[in-house]
């Protein structure tokens, strides 16, 4: 899902504020000041403002679920969501607990900006160069 934040109504999101569902499909409420931690599972913990360490919160799990590609469509937003029939929404996907997460990791993108650039610029100057020849 990328980078998660905790919304001013205490609920676990993405940070593009959708929030993120437990494997029952509820939302995840955070304590206030809360230091949080999830686990490969998707296990979340969170330690309180002047908790003991060993006052540990389990707050649930996030749903990690593997939807068909061939049903996903990619959004306007840049989110994939699953594609529903006849206008209705799609039904939840079901939990896959075989899958993992990486704390710590954010994916980035797989282009390289000055790269393009200069392809784009190389670009431009050959088909400036073939008009002319033409």
């Amino acid at each position: 899902a990328g980078s998660l934040q905790v919304g001013v109504n205490g609920v676990l999101q993405t940070s593009l504020g959708q929030p993120v569902l437990s494997e029952q499909n509820g939302l995840i409420d955070v304590p206030d000041q809360a230091a949080l931690t999830i686990s490969s599972d998707g296990t979340i913990t969170a330690i309180g403002a002047g908790d003991a360490p060993n006052n540990i919160l389990n707050l649930g799990r996030i749903k990690l679920a593997s939807p068909p590609e061939d049903q996903l469509v990619h959004g306007d937003d840049g989110v994939f969501r699953l594609a529903g029939q006849n206008g209705q929404p799609a039904p939840p996907v079901p939990a896959n607990p075989a899958l993992r997460l990486l704390s710590g990791v954010l994916e980035g993108s797989n282009a390289n900006p000055m790269a393009a650039m200069v392809g784009m610029i190389e670009n431009a100057r050959r088909f400036e160069q073939q008009m002319q020849v033409i």
